[in-house]
């Protein structure tokens, strides 16, 4: 009982069962080509309390009945790249802002990390990246304390690391050395 995620053709689909998986109605479909395929969608499920879905792009809440998906509202502009949840009040998403100073140069980026405490209703911001060429954003929590940030800067051919012990209070920014081994986001 519960949703389920698949894909087809760079299109999401979010179905949802009653009955243990007998029968399955579609609540929601999207595009996923935005970024790139695949997105790394996942659902956040909580014990009948909430769920959220994220899916390439889409920050998703399910209404209370369960019966559709809604966006959520995120506080300020730009594409959402990331989002993980610990529990149905607590969550965090990264927005990713571009920008260009001038049309020899290449797009530049810089991830403004979100958190609720509400389960989506309200967002502050908790970091700001330093400007960067690149992508391949990971956020992961493994509590509500302890979380990392990771992204690959093309431009310096590095993963930057973000890493938080207070559930984002403070972020302590650092680059895996060589004898660390290299991280992939």
């Amino acid at each position: 009982t519960g949703p389920s995620l698949q894909t087809s053709d760079e299109t999401f689909h979010i179905y949802h069962t009653i009955d243990g998986g007998a029968h399955w109605q579609e609540q929601w479909n999207g595009q996923g080509a935005q970024f790139g395929w695949p997105d790394n969608p996942r659902i956040f499920a909580f014990s009948g309390q909430m769920t959220v879905a994220w899916v390439d792009g889409h920050l998703l809440k399910q209404s209370k009945d369960r019966s559709i998906w809604k966006a959520m509202k995120l506080p300020i502009a730009g594409t959402p790249v990331e989002a993980d949840f610990v529990s149905s009040s607590m969550g965090w998403a990264v927005v990713q802002q571009q920008s260009t100073s001038s049309a020899s140069q290449a797009p530049t980026s810089k991830l403004i990390v979100l958190q609720t405490t509400d389960g989506g209703i309200h967002w502050h911001v908790q970091l700001h990246t330093m400007p960067f060429q690149g992508g391949g954003t990971m956020l992961q929590f493994g509590s509500s304390t302890n979380g990392l940030l990771l992204y690959k800067d093309t431009d310096y051919m590095e993963t930057v690391m973000y890493r938080t012990t207070n559930g984002g209070k403070t972020w302590i920014k650092s680059i895996p050395t060589e004898l660390e081994g290299r991280v992939f986001a």
